[in-house]
């Protein structure tokens, strides 16, 4: 898998690489015209599509290593993590509302105690 995003990343790099010379040459250009006429509209239009070009060997390579095998397993295995992450914390919250319950009763039990035991020292305190 590795290989094959280098491979990617090599081909997009040597790509952008170009287009990253032609755009500094455009806007040095561009810099240096200073007549508004068709050829200033001609190296503005350029680095609009340098800019698009730049975007879409991005587009390339984002789709060519969304397309890997590997990288479908992979996302896959986390779609399958996320889901059962998420069983998961459902069953939490379940577990949670048993346990609130559950201490709520002893909480209920011990002042339940507390008077039984109350009273049978205020009982035996009176013999």
């Amino acid at each position: 898998m590795a290989d094959d995003i280098d491979r990617v990343r090599a081909a997009r790099d040597q790509q952008l690489e170009g287009l990253d010379v032609a755009f500094a040459r455009v806007n040095q250009e561009i810099a240096a015209y200073t007549q508004v006429d068709d050829y200033q509209g001609r190296l503005i239009a350029r680095q609009t599509e340098l800019l698009s070009e730049r975007a879409a060997v991005r587009s390339w390579a984002t789709n060519q290593v969304l397309a890997l095998a590997s990288v479908l397993a992979a996302v896959n295995r986390l779609a399958a993590l996320g889901d059962q992450m998420s069983r998961q914390a459902k069953q939490m919250q379940t577990t949670t509302r048993v346990l609130s319950k559950s201490a709520e009763i002893l909480g209920i039990s011990k002042k339940f105690l507390d008077l039984v035991v109350e009273k049978k020292s205020e009982g035996s305190s009176e013999n």
